[in-house]
């Protein structure tokens, strides 16, 4: 995923990884206000046919 796909997905940080065997990975990083713009964007990714291999929750730096 290139970064000019940030602004589709609500200004979040593409950052992509290139493992040795595999395929290349990328990893978008941002807040998400709530519940509704995350699956928005889950929702998205799967109109693109683009897996999700996970979601996590991370807590702001204090």
């Amino acid at each position: 995923m290139q970064d000019t796909w940030s602004e589709y997905f609500s200004g979040m940080v593409i950052a992509t990884s290139q493992p040795e065997i595999g395929p290349v990975v990328s990893s978008l990083t941002g807040p998400v206000r709530d519940q509704s713009e995350l699956t928005g964007m889950l929702n998205a990714l799967l109109e693109l046919h683009l897996p999700v291999l996970s979601v996590q929750k991370v807590e702001p730096d204090a």
